[in-house]
């Protein structure tokens, strides 16, 4: 693990992030969808309800497709499902999803299951599975990327690091702290605002925290720049067949580097928030740490600022309730001849991230 600060906990669960400390947007950007948790999918809703409810005003629709799908379901996992007459609508429904449910729960206790609604579908059943991340703020620090680049020695090391870099920015979609609409860069803005107005900040304190800002800030633009260009995944390959270790550090380093080459080549094009639906496992609107907030890049993780950036998100994070974790989803609108929901992404990440974080601090 990365770093641990001051204790953030998420409101009704009262349990401590773990060490590491992305960006503040307004909304969560919707991605397009690829084969784990389907970016189409928009919202998941109880069964029973009342007539009022617009989700079950259709009821041929809604109940064909449902019943259609708990068939599919019943087939794959082996189970009698409950028929449509067994009792009025809406609590037939109600009756065979809480069924169902029963039946996944008591033989597969790390399956659950929805019924989604969305552009395309009024009342399908999907199975799902979750990778929690722990309430863990994963934030990987580059200053020590920046130091190396200094560094006209350092150069086989640097490049190698600049490509891992570039797949966690360019790929995994990991915001980096500059970026105007990240949430790391709005917590910086709240933590300069506050130094600021500050009356009892002695003025020479106050001027060696701008400069600790300007040079945060220009080694971040630096670097957002650098690890946008795709020469350094097209050189990824290469610079780790070159690389040669001078001490233990720099073979772990090199070890870790092509676990993340392989991680790319096994899932080519795999961003982490293609495994990420708000509101799959709760209400969309709770409160919610999203992924924005607890993955990033940050400048480092043990100064002043730091210290005070992490009083400001510990704040924040602990009135959410809800964290945004990894989904694997699976439809069935249609026949399924297989289970298939894989975490195997999300899973080897996130334990590569902390690896790297912690390699960060030695290397």
């Amino acid at each position: 693990m990365v770093h641990q600060p001051q204790p953030c906990r998420t409101g009704r669960q009262n349990k401590q992030f773990a060490r590491r400390s992305p960006g503040h947007t307004e909304k969560t950007p919707k991605r397009t969808a690829r084969n784990a948790a389907d970016g189409f999918l928009r919202t998941k809703f109880l069964p029973l309800r009342a007539t009022c409810y617009q989700e079950l005003e259709n009821r041929r629709a809604v109940e064909k497709e449902f019943f259609d799908s708990l068939e599919n379901l019943a087939i794959l996992y082996q189970f009698e499902p409950l028929a449509k007459s067994n009792a009025v609508y809406p609590c037939n429904i109600s009756n065979a999803y809480k069924h169902a449910a029963q039946h996944l729960v008591g033989h597969y206790k790390d399956t659950s299951l929805a019924i989604i609604k969305d552009s395309t579908h009024s009342a399908t059943l999907a199975t799902y599975k979750e990778y929690s991340v722990g309430q863990t703020l994963y934030y990987i620090p580059v200053y020590k990327l920046w130091d190396i680049m200094q560094d006209k020695k350092g150069a086989q090391k640097s490049e190698l690091l600049q490509s891992v870099f570039a797949y966690l920015f360019q790929i995994v979609e990991i915001p980096m702290y500059t970026q105007q609409q990240s949430y790391l860069c709005y917590q910086y803005e709240m933590v300069y605002e506050w130094y600021s107005t500050d009356e009892d900040i002695e003025q020479q304190d106050w001027e060696d925290l701008k400069q600790e800002f300007y040079l945060m800030l220009r080694a971040g633009k630096s670097l957002q720049r650098k690890l946008s260009n795709p020469c350094h995944l097209v050189a990824f390959e290469n610079r780790l067949k070159n690389f040669i270790p001078n001490n233990e550090s720099e073979a772990e380093f090199r070890s870790l580097a092509a676990e993340f080459y392989k991680l790319n080549c096994d899932f080519p094009n795999h961003s982490v928030f293609d495994y990420i639906e708000a509101g799959l496992d709760s209400l969309e609107t709770e409160e919610r740490v999203t992924a924005y907030q607890y993955l990033s890049f940050i400048y480092d993780l043990d100064s002043t600022i730091a210290h005070d950036l992490f009083n400001g998100i510990n704040a924040e994070l602990q009135e959410c309730s809800i964290m945004d974790n990894p989904f694997a989803v699976q439809l069935f609108d249609k026949p399924q001849n297989n289970i298939d929901m894989n975490l195997d992404f999300p899973q080897k990440l996130f334990s590569l991230l902390d690896d790297l974080c912690d390699l960060l601090k030695i290397l």
